[in-house]
Parts: structure tokens; sequence; C-alpha cells
């Protein structure tokens, strides 16, 4: 498969500067890339992924879900976007989300130790709060990932309302004797959630992981083995295709 353009889809946001931050991370990705790079969005913000792909010159292209953790919207949304646009012009591969992973993990030590981490904090992962267990399972693995990249226990919870949200449990850590507490956003951006995280009330916040190149690198890493995975002959079973695998629609699902 000769990749002619690459979709990086984010979720979205009305943050500013989350949108600044997600298109940086494209410039950080069309830097190591000789194929378009184009920001689209499952969400909120504009252009849709249908829409970005429905514009994409005739070829292959590969789009790779910029979620940390993969719950409806890596697993439904963006396969009927993707699938939506197929055309006898148009082929394209749909990878997993770049999250949890070990550099990205890395990423976030990066950012707690540069916000005052000290050696005796308590250790706070927040993600964005999901219904989906695959994506309740990707947090607690990049929970077990950070805890390895600092050498420290690490408790993970979600900005959600109700007793595991941010808020309960940073109380909670303190009745448990917690004396400081540093959070780690699992979060891409500035944005809502974000949001939510900044008022948490912890005495350590960690900025997003924002457009690192470690992620770049992930995406990068991510087509280029859409496009091996393409070319490399393999059997196809029609017991593994799901409602949006048809046509010219092929997950490409690699181990974390």
């Amino acid at each position: 498969m000769s990749v002619a353009g690459l979709v990086i889809a984010a979720h979205g946001t009305r943050d500013a500067r989350g949108t600044a931050a997600l298109r940086r991370l494209a410039r950080l990705v069309s830097h190591e890339v000789e194929v378009p790079v184009r920001l689209a969005f499952a969400d909120v913000a504009a252009p849709t992924v249908a829409e970005s792909l429905s514009t994409t010159p005739a070829g292959d292209v590969v789009v790779v879900p910029a979620f940390l953790a993969s719950g409806y919207h890596v697993h439904v949304d963006l396969p009927a976007q993707v699938f939506a646009t197929r055309s006898p012009e148009r082929r394209c591969r749909l990878t997993r989300g770049i999250g949890p992973h070990p550099a990205i993990a890395a990423v976030q030590a990066a950012r707690l130790r540069a916000a005052g981490l000290r050696s005796m904090d308590s250790v706070l992962m927040t993600a964005v709060g999901s219904s989906d267990p695959r994506a309740r399972a990707d947090v607690l693995h990049a929970g077990r990932l950070l805890s390895d990249a600092l050498g420290a226990p690490v408790r993970t919870t979600s900005c959600v309302d109700g007793p595991s949200g941010i808020v309960p449990t940073v109380n909670r850590m303190r009745s448990e004797g917690a004396r400081r507490i540093a959070v780690a956003p699992y979060v891409l951006a500035e944005g809502h959630f974000w949001s939510q995280i900044a008022a948490s009330g912890a005495d350590v916040i960690a900025q997003p992981i924002g457009p690192d190149p470690a992620l770049a690198r992930i995406i990068v890493h991510l087509m280029h083995e859409a496009a091996s995975t393409a070319t490399a002959p393999r059997r196809t079973s029609t017991a593994h295709r799901g409602p949006h695998t048809s046509g010219s629609l092929t997950p490409v699902r690699q181990a974390s």
C-alpha cells in the first residue's frame, strides 16, 4: 500500500488552546512523513473525519485516531465515518488509537516532574470518563505504564460526576493520609476535561500531554504499519469483519 494521505482524527474541543495544540501535533507529524497530513475531528469541531476524507485526493489514506483510550469514537463513530466515504478511487485504513503507550507515559512523567513532583507525592492519573469497558481497561493500562515510568504507585480516576470523579477522589486521598497529591492528566490538550482537572484542588497539576514529538512518532509508526499490513499477504475471514469493515475500510489492530 502506497499511502497518499494521512488523516489524524482527534476528538475536538471548543477551547482554542486545545485546537491549537492538536494542530501543532499535526505539524509535527507532517515533518516526519512525505504525504499530506490533515487534522479532522470526531466531534464538536470541524472538519469532521467524513468531511476531510470526502475532499482527500484519490488513493490510499490512513486514518489514525488521536485517542488515548479506545471507546465509542474509536470503535463505532470513526469506523462509520470512514466507511461512509468509501469509493473506488479511495481506500481507507483505520488504525487503533495512539494510547496506551509507554512513550506517552514517559511524557506524562516528564510533565509531572516539570510541574514540581516530589518523591513522596501521591500520584493520581485522571482520564476522560467512558462507559465502554475497553476504554476503561485502556486507562488502567495507562496507569500501570505511568507507574512503571515513575517507579511509584499511580491511582486512576475519571473526569465524571459522582464518587469516582476527580474532586471526590482527591478528597478521599487526603482523608486517607495523602499530604501532597500530584495529578497527571491523561488528556491530549486543553479543553472541557482539562478545566475540570485544573479545578481539582490537587497540590501539583501537570500540563496536558500535548503535541510532543513522542506522539508524532507513534502516529507515524501507525501509518507505516497500516501500509505494510495492507501489502502483506494475508487470509481474510468474514468471521472477523464488523458492520463497518467492508468495502474500502480495513481496520488495523495492533498490540498495545
